[in-house]
C-alpha cells in the first residue's frame, strides 16, 4: 500500500497494514507507515468496527502504567531528549505515541 500526503503519493514510502479481529465480529485495520528504506515511522488507525472501543482510546487510561514500564525497561538505551519525550508522552496518556515511540526506538537499537 503506497503513502500519500496532502493527496500526493510519497515515493517510495509504504504501509503495512495490520488487520486485528478482537473477537467475532469485530475489527480494527491499523497502517504502519514506513520510509523508502523500511524505517517506521507512524501509525494510522485506517478502519475500525468499534464504536466504543476505537483504536487507542480506552488504552489511553492505562497509558500511565505501561509508559512507566517501557521509560524503566529502556531508560540506559536512551539520550535525555528520548527520556524527556517518551515522559512527555506517558504525562499525556497517548497510547498511539507511545507505540510509536517505542517502536521507532527500537528499530533505531536494531531490535
Amino acid at each position: 500500500m503506497g503513502v500519500t500526503r496532502n493527496n500526493v503519493r510519497v515515493p517510495g514510502h509504504f504501509a503495512v497494514v495490520y488487520h486485528y479481529e478482537w473477537n467475532e465480529t469485530d475489527w480494527t485495520d491499523l497502517a504502519f507507515l514506513c520510509d523508502a528504506n523500511g524505517n517506521f515511522y507512524e501509525i494510522l488507525p485506517v478502519d475500525s468496527t468499534g464504536i466504543v472501543n476505537q483504536p487507542f482510546l480506552l488504552a489511553n487510561v492505562s497509558i500511565k502504567l505501561l509508559g512507566e514500564a517501557v521509560l524503566a525497561a529502556l531508560k540506559d538505551d536512551m539520550n535525555k531528549a528520548d527520556r524527556d519525550t517518551l515522559r512527555e508522552i506517558i504525562d499525556a496518556s497517548d497510547a498511539k505515541a507511545l507505540l510509536t515511540f517505542t517502536m521507532r526506538l527500537e528499530q533505531a537499537l536494531g531490535r
